[in-house]
């Protein structure tokens, strides 16, 4: 998990929730860094006007922003809600922050970031700056990807790999399965699914995946309706072993979980979707010897604690020696 450094305090956890769920709407994110974030006194705002001035620095500083001025002004609220939908603090606030920014003396070059008016003082507030810092790059954005010069939406991916066993060992595999997801512009209400790379399966099959998804979905705060999502499978197989992995492939694509450094590996099936809970599958010790055998640096293993009695006892220690990582999971985290 990315690390942040930040200051003790009340916004502490607001401004890293914020930043999380920023960093979700990113298509390649790295977990290596570890950015260090420092508010003044005043960052105890609630509601936080921080919130996009320190996703543009969390941003900038690791090089995926780049400020088209010396110096950035930025007003503006992230949803959590809503995937990389940027908002205007509640009217009485925003309007006093961009009143004051319009009072300003001339800021010289500077480029200033602020979502779309959302009402007509808004409106004259907005032209009001403009006129008051004529050499100012004024940039209205109401997505992330905006930032960027992108589309107002974002399109992000996750494999996680699950084993496969074959007739007999020299035909077991890591197979990958594959989620995708990007907003659903049409905001219905309905979760949109559509499964590809198993076209043997009957759709009955097909939609016991959706369904797993629609069910955990629903343990994390985002709601129904936001995202549509394409799961891809590399080969056949059979049994339920991959639903641990899908259901992860599915939380990270979506930001609410992070990515390993490596692989993200995982057997294991969840036996109650609205619990969250992962239960056993067959094959313990020649799938732990699969994945000893295929492990490296950077990959984490996540596999149902009931697999802790039968797993060979070195398993999880060899995992260590190899640079990867094992964890054994009873339920998802909320």
């Amino acid at each position: 998990m990315a690390e942040l450094k930040l200051p003790n305090g009340p916004q502490r956890t607001a401004l890293q929730e914020n930043l999380r769920a920023a960093r979700s709407t990113e298509t390649d994110h790295d977990p290596r860094w570890r950015v260090r974030i420092h508010l003044a006194d005043n960052g105890a705002e609630i509601p936080p006007v921080w919130s996009l001035a320190s996703i543009i620095a969390d941003r900038a500083v690791r090089g995926i922003f780049n400020p088209e001025a010396p110096r950035v002004i930025a007003l503006g609220l992230l949803s959590l809600l809503h995937p990389g939908r940027l908002l205007p603090l509640q009217a009485d606030m925003h309007h006093a922050c961009l009143a004051q920014l319009a009072n300003m003396a001339d800021l010289g070059d500077v480029q200033i970031v602020l979502p779309p008016p959302a009402d007509d003082a808004a409106i004259v507030l907005h032209g009001a700056i403009t006129a008051a810092h004529p050499q100012a790059i004024v940039t209205v954005i109401d997505f992330l990807a905006g930032l960027d010069g992108h589309p107002n939406t974002f399109f992000r991916r996750s494999q996680v790999w699950f084993p496969v066993l074959g007739g007999d060992a020299s035909m077991d595999r890591l197979v990958a399965v594959e989620v995708s997801v990007s907003p659903n512009l049409k905001q219905d209400g309905n979760d949109e699914f559509l499964v590809q790379g198993l076209s043997r399966l009957d759709g009955d099959i097909n939609q016991s995946f959706v369904t797993l998804l629609q069910k955990t979905r629903k343990l994390d705060p985002q709601p129904a309706g936001i995202w549509h999502t394409k799961i891809r499978f590399a080969r056949g197989f059979q049994g339920r072993s991959c639903e641990l992995a899908l259901v992860l492939a599915d939380r990270i694509a979506r930001g609410r979980e992070w990515p390993a450094t490596g692989r993200l590996i995982a057997s294991g099936c969840i036996s109650d979707p609205d619990k969250g809970i992962v239960g056993d599958v067959e094959g313990c010790e020649r799938k732990c010897e699969l994945i000893r055998n295929s492990a490296r640096k950077g990959d984490r293993v996540l596999l149902p604690v009931a697999w802790g009695q039968n797993m060979p006892p070195s398993f999880l220690g060899e995992l260590l020696g190899n640079g990867a990582s094992g964890i054994l999971m009873e339920k998802l985290l909320p």
